[in-house]
């Protein structure tokens, strides 16, 4: 693997745990309920999504595994509503940034 694909990696594993650790901090399940009580359940929470969108190449990488790895995630990310949100920070993250940090060695 390339330093730049190692250096985007790491960029892409230092925004997920971020993003994690701003969700875990600001969201509860209480504050899920506000939020579908006041926005209903439309907010997907693009944010993130934008976020990864921005720092992931267009060309892709050169390892097939992060590659796949980037597109489930990507797709997870566009779909989740707010009541996975949570869950998303507290099981999914986790598992993003173990297999990313996998492909680093």
């Amino acid at each position: 693997m390339n330093h730049k694909d190692k250096l985007q990696i790491k960029l892409i594993i230092y925004s997920l745990l971020e993003s994690r650790n701003f969700i875990l901090h600001h969201y509860d399940k209480a504050t899920a309920e506000a939020i579908v009580v006041s926005k209903g359940d439309k907010d997907r929470h693009s944010m993130l999504g934008f976020t990864l969108e921005s720092i992931v190449p267009f060309e892709g990488f050169e390892s097939n595994v992060v590659n796949q790895l980037i597109s489930e995630l990507m797709r997870e990310v566009e779909t989740f509503n707010t009541f996975e949100l949570l869950a998303f920070a507290k099981e999914r993250i986790p598992y993003y940034v173990d297999q990313l940090c996998s492909q680093l060695v």
